[in-house]
């Protein structure tokens, strides 16, 4: 961003929480609720600017973007499982605490947020372009019962999933 006219290429920390809020961005546009406009432009200010931050902030070492990077990929693959912080920490040889703040340093959230935030970007996916029910997701992604998906799905959309069924 400090160079006017050039392109800069960067893996983002946390991929999963710009696709949410991109994803919540689309629905507002799609659905021209009252104050949708600027809505939009406010998520499109928060994205470009966490972009500008995460920019002027990258300086994980790389042993520790390698630990991040293990254990972002482990939840990509298993995020359907019930995973918890001891078997992701057991999985990167560290201690849960260790593992949890260099995750967070390297990809922006904690492992279970991350968790949560792939595991909702993926309900999102599955209601725009399944038939499955709200019940059916839950239990397809891992949740233990329909009613704290819902709650962890309003929290991260905004909207309860009914919502986006449209």
């Amino acid at each position: 961003f400090s160079t006017p006219n050039k392109i800069t290429r960067m893996k983002l920390r946390n991929a999963a929480y710009y696709e949410q809020r991109f994803a919540f961005l689309f629905i507002q546009w799609l659905g021209k609720r009252p104050y949708y406009e600027q809505m939009s432009q406010f998520i499109l200010f928060e994205l470009l600017t966490l972009i500008a931050q995460e920019l002027a902030e990258r300086k994980s070492s790389p042993a520790k973007e390698q630990i991040a990077r293990k254990i972002q990929d482990y939840i990509l693959q298993n995020f359907t499982k019930n995973l918890t912080i001891e078997e992701l920490s057991e999985l990167a040889g560290y201690s849960p605490n260790y593992v949890t703040v260099v995750f967070k340093e390297v990809i922006g959230s904690t492992p279970i947020q991350y968790l949560h935030q792939t595991r909702i970007n993926t309900a999102v996916n599955l209601i725009e372009n399944t038939e499955m029910t709200i019940g059916e997701m839950a239990e397809y992604l891992g949740y233990c019962d329909q009613a704290y998906f819902n709650r962890t799905f309003k929290k991260w959309m905004g909207v309860a999933p009914t919502k986006i069924r449209l």
